[in-house]
């Protein structure tokens, strides 16, 4: 099985520096940020490596994959107590963020071209390629701009021309809006246990 990360629009460029530093430099040759053509010509180029994967979690097991860990401890909000006005608020100034992101075409045209390359690593290797997309609560959903929604939809059909499965959570209703979530756009322990057996069906069916 192959993880693939999400593929977003663009990141500021303080955010593009930060995540060279902490990952795609040290763990993939910076994989991400070259020439796009490469990864065009080069499908095959290998940017999983178990062993350096294997080090990366026995590094971060304690920290960022901690059972013991809720949540809530990584949000700033206590969003179930809100009101439904300081929610959508705080949903707006989030989605701002990520509207802004649009500008951007050239980088999500580059993560194009290394989605599908992984993609296309994966048919020539038999390896099943699945595409899962993170559930999104009505209040962020209110004012994200639609372009995004149609950004993930060319990728969408990208991987379904390729017999690719993709699992879209986005509106499902089993995830309710404020138990589920732990601020605009994450999912809390109640929400994550559910989108783990949710995850964990499809993936045996699929």
């Amino acid at each position: 099985m192959r993880c693939v990360g999400s593929i977003v629009l663009c990141q500021e460029v303080e955010a593009i520096l930060a995540r060279i530093t902490r990952g795609y430099g040290r763990y993939f040759g910076d994989v991400h940020h070259m020439d796009p053509s490469m990864a065009a010509a080069e499908p095959d180029r290998v940017i999983w490596d178990d062993r350096v994967m294997s080090e990366l979690y026995e590094a971060r097991k304690a920290d960022y994959f901690n059972g013991e860990r809720s949540r809530r401890s990584l949000s700033d909000f206590d969003w179930p107590a809100m009101s439904e006005e300081a929610r959508f608020e705080a949903a707006r100034q989030r989605t701002d963020f990520h509207n802004r992101l649009l500008k951007h075409r050239e980088t999500y045209e580059e993560n194009s071209v290394l989605l599908f390359g992984i993609e296309q690593m994966c048919r020539n290797r038999h390896v099943a390629f699945r595409m899962v997309v993170f559930p999104s609560n009505r209040y962020y959903r209110h004012f994200l701009e639609p372009r995004l929604g149609e950004a993930f939809e060319e990728q969408r059909r990208h991987c379904l021309s390729k017999d690719a499965a993709v699992l879209n959570l986005v509106e499902d209703d089993r995830f309710d809006s404020i138990r589920d979530f732990v601020d605009p756009d994450h999912l809390n322990d109640l929400g994550a246990d559910k989108m783990t057996r949710i995850l964990r069906q499809w993936l045996e069916v699929s």
